[in-house]
């Protein structure tokens, strides 16, 4: 056990940047023991360290700096490009309890204003990551961890509830008298060993003393993932919901361009959910790393966070709007079905007309064509008294075959399809049953 106490400070970066090119692999920060392979064989899935620095307790958030003998910066970066960040500052011998807690509250409420030297923590991110300087960490979850070592280890140990009432409570869940409340804290049962180890979580903070630094590492390891996972899901949501914003804003008079814009949505939600299965869904289970204290210890904070039920509703919103995609999506190809076929019967309408104009004058000047007696040099085509018989044979059998065409057309109705009727079984003798022939049985009599 470190005779030093530990402040490990976890937060996620806003907005979502360009997945890392070269990072390191966590291992180079994170040693959990006899369970270290698995971290190397899923590094490619954890997220990879971009960026460590150490930072001078002198110029580090002005006088708080001076609680503490050490400060380490390590920025991270996940496969889908979301940045978390890690402070881990190590307290001064001097350092008492009440100015952890004053630490841990100011590290929560005034994360903006954490500075370094003359630069705010964002600003020093973005000379690292060479952002723009808007990122921010002032939304979303974030979570510290209290490595309680020396003085106040022994202290932790022997007295557990002091960790709960002087770190873990939140200050506006204090009850009455100004006592502690300890509701909505944790003890996992499996990293609780009574006089040998302590842990006592909450949603903002986790206190643990007597464990050696491997399992330090992996409850550090498990804040991480969860971290990153609220992360994502923040901002699928935000993202789901500009994107359909953007489709009900969008002027779309064409069908064209309205599959264009549903086309977007659809690219957009792709990417959604691959956020939420590499983001989040491969950050809650223990697949990538197995072992009774971490899954411990992972149950009870995602318990306390809710971060399953998070996940469902956000992946039901974003089911939900799949679905309208296909529904609008549908609307757009009856629509599309409905100018072809429109055009297709402007075409038929067309050939039919220029068919029946055409046949019968192709038959009338094939008749004046012919060298017979019947046709008078002399006279006109369009003598009608003289060639009557002939334009009535031309046409009349297309007119019949027009007039007989549109009465058929007209016979033709939509009718509904023959339908079945309700048959109610009663629920005991004496109720009456309607059969497909509509007349009423008695159930069971008869």
């Amino acid at each position: 056990m470190s005779t030093a106490t530990r402040v490990v400070s976890v937060y996620n970066l806003t907005p979502q940047l360009a997945p890392p090119g070269d990072g390191k692999s966590i291992g180079s920060i994170i040693d959990i023991g006899t369970r270290q392979r698995f971290v190397e064989q899923a590094a490619h899935l954890l997220p990879s360290v971009v960026s460590t620095q150490r930072i001078a307790p002198d110029e580090y958030c002005g006088q708080l700096g001076a609680l503490f003998s050490e400060v380490l910066l390590i920025v991270l970066q996940t496969v889908r490009g979301d940045t978390l960040i890690l402070i881990e500052a190590t307290a001064a011998p001097s350092t008492s309890t009440a100015q952890l807690r004053d630490y841990l509250t100011f590290m929560d409420a005034s994360r903006d204003h954490i500075t370094i030297g003359d630069q705010r923590l964002t600003e020093r991110i973005a000379d690292v990551l060479d952002v723009p300087s808007s990122a921010s960490i002032s939304v979303g979850y974030f979570h510290e961890l209290v490595f309680a070592g020396g003085a106040l280890a022994d202290e932790i140990l022997a007295q557990p509830t002091l960790a709960t009432a002087t770190l873990v409570v939140d200050r506006e869940l204090r009850g009455p008298a100004n006592h502690p409340s300890i509701f909505d804290t944790r003890t996992p049962e499996v990293l609780n060993l009574p006089g040998e180890a302590v842990t006592v979580h909450s949603r903002r903070v986790t206190v643990t003393a007597g464990w050696d630094r491997s399992v330090q590492d992996a409850l550090t390891l498990v804040v991480l993932m969860v971290i990153g996972a609220f992360g994502v899901m923040r901002r699928s949501r935000d993202r789901a919901f500009r994107a359909l914003k953007f489709q009900a804003a969008a002027d779309t008079p064409s069908i064209a361009e309205a599959r264009s814009v549903l086309a977007r949505l659809a690219e957009e939600l792709s990417e959604v959910q691959l956020d939420l299965s590499f983001g989040v869904e491969a950050y809650i289970d223990s697949v990538l790393l197995p072992g009774g204290r971490m899954q411990g210890y992972r149950h009870s904070l995602h318990d306390v966070v809710g971060i399953d039920a998070a996940l469902v509703n956000t992946t039901r919103m974003v089911d939900r709007l799949v679905t309208v995609i296909q529904a609008r999506s549908a609307v757009l190809d009856a629509a599309e079905q409905e100018a072809r076929e429109r055009r297709d019967r402007i075409l038929s309408v067309l050939l039919g007309v220029g068919s029946t104009i055409a046949v019968p004058a192709t038959l009338l000047l094939a008749f004046f064509s012919v060298n017979s007696s019947d046709v008078d040099d002399q006279a006109s085509i369009l003598d009608l008294s003289r060639y009557w018989p002939a334009y009535a044979l031309a046409w009349i059998p297309f007119l019949t075959l027009l007039t007989v065409a549109m009465f058929l057309r007209n016979r033709v109705r939509t009718r509904m399809p023959a339908q079945t009727p309700w048959v109610t079984t009663g629920g005991g003798p004496g109720r009456t049953s309607r059969t497909p022939s509509g007349r009423g049985t008695r159930n069971g009599w008869g």
